[in-house]
């Protein structure tokens, strides 16, 4: 990350490294980094033109919708695949939610709270997205590829 990034707030850049090789996978990721770095952005950055407080608002509204999409993407191609590591992802998936949750009940958070989000996001990048999605691209690659030679598409998830 270079110092303008850190200066105009991104905490995190999408890199190729976090590719998974599923653009539908791949694009839902991109859509969590924009919301990690839009929180922190509006945390650091005054001219951010929104409230911290709407900021993050809206971003745990953000990761409920992505979970609804996400995660049932995710779960759906893994189980199509038969991959084995299937139940322990969902688990993991729980904890997110269960955090995220933990976060829509606070009735009067503070920047703090807003500041922990946006670790928890960072971390979870890092952790998630760039180790535990990768544990299953084989599996759904090669049943994408099964898929296709038949005329199916993964864009219908």
């Amino acid at each position: 990350m270079t110092p303008d990034e850190i200066h105009l707030g991104h905490v995190i850049r999408w890199d190729p490294k976090f590719n998974i090789g599923i653009p539908v996978i791949d694009s839902q990721h991109k859509r969590l980094f924009m919301l990690c770095n839009n929180l922190h952005m509006a945390l650091n950055n005054k001219e951010f033109g929104g409230s911290w407080e709407d900021e993050f608002k809206y971003a745990i509204r953000e990761c409920f919708e992505y979970v609804k999409v996400h995660f049932r993407s995710e779960e759906i191609l893994m189980q199509a695949a038969g991959f084995h590591g299937l139940p322990e992802h969902k688990e993991v998936h729980a904890l997110f939610i269960k955090k995220v949750l933990k976060y829509s009940s606070i009735e009067r958070y503070s920047i703090g709270d807003a500041f922990e989000l946006v670790r928890f996001l960072y971390e979870w990048i890092l952790s998630h997205i760039a180790h535990d999605d990768k544990l299953f691209v084989k599996s759904v690659i090669r049943y994408m590829e099964q898929r296709n030679s038949c005329g199916s598409s993964i864009e219908k998830i």
